[in-house]
Parts: C-alpha cells; structure tokens; sequence
C-alpha cells in the first residue's frame, strides 16, 4: 500500500471514531428498573408480602414517572393483582384501567379480568 492509501484509511478511520463519539444512546422505552426481578421472584415463591411488593413497585412506578418513560408492559396489572389480595378492589381496578390505557391491546383481557371482579364483588 501507499503512503497516501494509508493516510486515507487512517482519516476515514478517525471520521467513523469520532462519528461513533458523538452519537448518542437512543433513550429505552420503557423503565423496567426492579420490576423484572421483583416479577421473577414473585413467579419463583420467593417473594416477600404482598405489601412489601406493592411498595417496591409503587417506587419502580415513581420512578418511571420521574425518568418520563412507560412502565412496562403488566407493571399496572402486577399491582392490581397485589392490591386485590390485600382487599383493595377500587385500587386495584384502577391499575387495572390504566395498564389497559397505556397498553390497548391488553384491552380484552383486562375487560375479563374487570368483568370478574365485579362479579366477584356482588356476589358477596
């Protein structure tokens, strides 16, 4: 090779790093933060209280808010399941209504689960 072959490699070279440099990450659409372990551990049995889970959510949810990113897809959900365990049907039907919101095409399955509920809930 040349002298002046090199020099060109070696320019288009340092025009690729320094390109490469001042791109920027694209932002993630989502904020998953602790909610994948925290589901994990809740599939495995290894979860601790419900209570103690809603809270480690409710921080994931605050935190996703303050990052202004979706939470992820069945956050709201997952926190509806907890809350109607501990009895919190109006709280839980709220996440409920809002994991529907942000994710539409849950919007049948979150009907079912709505439906139910209230079935549930003048049955007794």
């Amino acid at each position: 090779m040349s002298k002046g072959s090199h020099m060109k490699t070696a320019a288009a070279l340092a025009l690729t790093l320094l390109l490469g440099a001042c791109a920027t990450a694209p932002k993630p659409l989502y904020h998953w933060g602790s909610y994948q372990p925290a589901l994990y551990a809740h599939f495995k049995g290894d979860d601790a209280k419900a209570q103690e889970l809603l809270d480690k959510l409710q921080v994931q949810l605050a935190e996703t808010q303050q990052s202004n990113l979706l939470p992820p897809p069945g956050l709201h959900g997952h926190m509806a399941l907890l809350n109607a365990r501990l009895g919190r049907s109006e709280e839980s039907r709220r996440h409920l209504e809002r994991e529907r919101q942000l994710f539409p095409e849950s919007a049948q399955y979150i009907d079912m689960l709505l439906r139910n509920a209230q079935k549930s809930s003048s049955a007794s």
